[in-house]
């Protein structure tokens, strides 16, 4: 049995990606629906930034950073989840949400590399999928469905979704399977 050829889109490093960025920090203008995103150091807290005067300005007016809500706040209120899909080859991630009454308006993923960010239409149903390439796709094994083991492949990488207002939900991608929870020692 011969090996699928390379897909171009294959990380080819042989270790996990570091990651390479601080924290991501989202500001949105009320007025025009503007939408930027930076990377902060670590020191650099949400409410020392909303206080200063170094937030961006955008319609005449400093614009307002999106508070982050918790994992379990987004599970909560979207019933956010995702699921790495794809193996060697082909890399990417799905994203689900079951709520329909609060649709996502985006979704970005944060990676090794930087950020995808895809606009959700109200009449766009779930998944929305992020397909990964270089070293955003690094995978440990050769599964073509990710089991969510011990190595998390992804772990270190964020899911941001934003349904207006002044918070914004997070996920981080550190999901591990029940399965491999139970093999841990004690």
């Amino acid at each position: 049995m011969s090996q699928p050829p390379f897909s171009p889109l294959r990380c080819k490093l042989p270790r996990k990606p570091w990651i390479k960025h601080a924290t991501l920090h989202f500001w949105h203008c009320e007025s025009c629906a503007r939408l930027l995103h930076e990377y902060l150091s670590e020191d650099s807290t949400a409410a020392a930034l909303a206080a200063s005067s170094r937030a961006p300005e955008c319609c005449g007016r400093p614009m307002r950073l999106l508070q982050p809500q918790s994992p379990q706040d987004a599970a909560n209120a979207l019933d956010l989840d995702y699921e790495i899909v794809g193996g060697l080859n082909n890399n990417a991630v799905r994203v689900r949400w079951n709520n329909s009454a609060t649709p996502p308006l985006w979704i970005a993923l944060q990676t090794y590399t930087g950020v995808y960010l895809k606009h959700v239409s109200a009449a766009k149903l779930p998944p929305v999928v992020f397909p990964l390439s270089d070293e955003d796709a690094y995978a440990y094994c050769d599964k073509d469905v990710c089991e969510q083991c011990l190595y998390c492949c992804k772990k270190g990488c964020a899911i941001y979704a934003y349904t207006g207002g002044s918070s914004i939900y997070v996920l981080n991608m550190d999901k591990i399977s029940q399965y491999f929870l139970q093999k841990l020692p004690k």
